[in-house]
């Protein structure tokens, strides 16, 4: 499964694995992101230069929720694309822990 990023209607980013949900016919009926965080840029102005930047600030999507999958339907989905190599990394290392979390309380 490879990781996205989703730009939801509600105007979120999100950078997710993706995968399909199925109704109860096997009929794909949207999204299934697995382990979502949410993407928040921060400007900040570089010192030296002036010139506007961002930080990237990631905040678990339904963190206050005991799932990690969560079934979104196609109309709640503006576009998904892939990240850019350092939003990649930053969510695979974040999921790497999060699957070694998950073995080690079995």
């Amino acid at each position: 499964m490879d990781t996205k990023i989703i730009k939801l209607v509600t105007g979120e980013e999100l950078v997710s694995k993706v995968g399909d949900s199925l109704d109860a016919n096997g009929n794909k009926v949207g999204f299934s992101f697995i382990f979502p965080y949410k993407i928040m840029m921060i400007p900040k102005i570089n010192q030296e230069t002036g010139a506007q930047e961002f930080d990237i600030n990631y905040v678990a999507w339904m963190g206050g929720s005991a799932d990690s999958s969560f079934d979104v339907p196609f109309g709640s989905v503006v576009t998904i694309g892939n990240p850019v190599p350092e939003v990649d990394r930053m969510y695979q290392e974040r999921y790497e822990e999060f699957l070694e979390m998950m073995n080690n309380a079995n």
